[in-house]
């Protein structure tokens, strides 16, 4: 089960986090991101209803957000990156090897990204 915190200030979150692009979907839930990765997800909502986010830099200091929405009709997360990336396909690529997972376990990859 993922790690959620009801404590948490969405509103601070929103200052930290600057607009963002939706670069890829996975098929992976939260929880095994918890697991595998030992990442926090934290219980928040927005205006399309209840999810849990983590929310994280990568090794090259880029951010990365992974939300899934508790309602949707699918388990996996969505891949979230800072929409003024100057490198979309290498930052997800480097998602992809930091958190351990393969083009394989994605069901989604936004078209105007290009993975080596």
């Amino acid at each position: 089960m993922a790690t959620l915190s009801s404590d948490y200030d969405l509103s601070l979150s929103k200052k930290l986090t600057p607009e963002i692009n939706l670069v890829a979907t996975s098929k992976l839930s939260p929880e095994h991101f918890t697991k595998s990765n030992q990442l926090e997800f934290i219980s928040s909502s927005d205006d399309l209803g209840s999810l849990v986010y983590s929310f994280f830099s990568l090794p090259s200091g880029n951010s990365i957000s992974l939300i899934h929405y508790i309602d949707a009709p699918f388990p996996g997360v969505e891949i979230y990156i800072n929409s003024n990336s100057p490198s979309p396909d290498k930052i997800l690529s480097e998602a992809i090897e930091f958190l351990h997972i393969s083009t394989d376990d994605l069901d989604w990859i936004h078209p105007q990204i290009h993975l080596i």
